[in-house]
């Protein structure tokens, strides 16, 4: 369901693949580049992030009420100081609200040494969400938050659908 999900798009000289947007924190020093060796990966980097704030990517994708929902992210933890990855899925009215619904989220909080992980959550869509926010992030836990890491790929699946 996201497009350009293994980051191999990209165009010109952006620091984010097509499709996605940047969320930075504000006051933080936020850092994002497309790794192209071996090949293309999202690097997402910040300090000074202030407590529960974030830097990362996003996207948004139009999502089907009431129908379970999976995601999951391969990523390379390379340093993480008062602060978590989240993987994470917000869900929005047709009117651009965003519902109160529990959001679909998986978290990991250890540096993976140079190793790629998976990481993945499951939910629900909410009855009244017309699309899906889904978040690679960096949250500080305290200000002063920090954190390096590099996303591979992300899928977004409903559950009924094999994969």
């Amino acid at each position: 369901m996201l497009i350009n999900s293994s980051f191999k798009q990209v165009t010109g000289i952006n620091d984010v693949a097509e499709a996605w947007t940047k969320q930075q924190a504000p006051n933080a020093n936020n850092e994002f580049e497309i790794v192209r060796a071996p090949k293309n990966v999202q690097k997402i980097s910040g300090s000074g992030i202030k407590n529960w704030d974030y830097i990362g990517i996003v996207q948004e994708t139009a999502v089907v009420p009431n129908r379970s929902i999976n995601v999951n992210a391969r990523i390379n933890i390379e340093k993480l100081q008062n602060a978590r990855v989240y993987l994470y899925v917000d869900y929005m009215t047709a009117e651009g609200k965003y519902t109160m619904a529990q959001p679909a989220t998986a978290e990991y909080n250890y540096p993976t040494n140079g190793g790629y992980i998976t990481i993945s959550g499951s939910g629900t869509v909410p009855s009244n969400a017309a699309y899906a926010k889904v978040y690679a992030m960096i949250r500080s836990l305290g200000d002063g938050g920090s954190g390096t890491i590099y996303v591979d790929s992300m899928r977004l699946w409903y559950g009924e659908e094999k994969r």
